[in-house]
């Protein structure tokens, strides 16, 4: 029994200390402010262009892991019920960047409006929401490996 457990210790210290992939590292050291702010906003573009398109080939350039399973889930989910999300006039900005951990909070301002089969001309509604992401360097490009929206102003600018 005691064999056992501490078998089990090791394995979970292996499995911790090692990455998720081979050549993925996440604090990403030397990617600025800037740079990450440019990473983030590329990619809710990539995301709000293939909910409007339902396709979802565009989305490895700009997400992995998690965050790229989801996202095409939810593209194919969607693309079944004949919906659309169109978003128009976006402005984004980065309301947070810890570079230790790779993590961003963009704040993005748009118009959207919700398409289906009952609603093909849906009007436009004003939204802001705040978009948590984590990057990691995948194959020497840094891509979003996790998501997800935040309550409403949980970052104050």
């Amino acid at each position: 029994m005691t064999t056992r457990l501490l078998a089990g210790m090791v394995v979970a210290v292996v499995c911790a200390c090692s990455g998720p992939t081979e050549g993925t590292r996440f604090a990403p050291a030397g990617l600025d402010r800037a740079a990450a702010e440019v990473v983030v906003a590329s990619a809710v573009t990539a995301m709000a262009q293939a909910l409007a398109d339902l396709d979802a080939t565009g989305l490895p350039g700009h997400f992995a892991g998690p965050a790229l399973h989801q996202l095409t889930g939810r593209v194919g989910w969607m693309r079944a019920r004949g919906m659309r999300m169109q978003e128009q006039g976006s402005r984004h900005a980065l309301l947070s960047w810890d570079l230790e951990a790779g993590e961003a909070v963009l704040e993005v301002e748009a118009q959207v409006r919700m398409l289906s089969a009952d609603q093909p001309d849906p009007p436009w509604s004003a939204t802001t929401r705040q978009w948590w992401s984590r990057l990691a360097s995948i194959a020497g490009a840094w891509l979003v490996v996790d998501d997800r929206d935040l309550p409403p102003d949980q970052w104050r600018r």
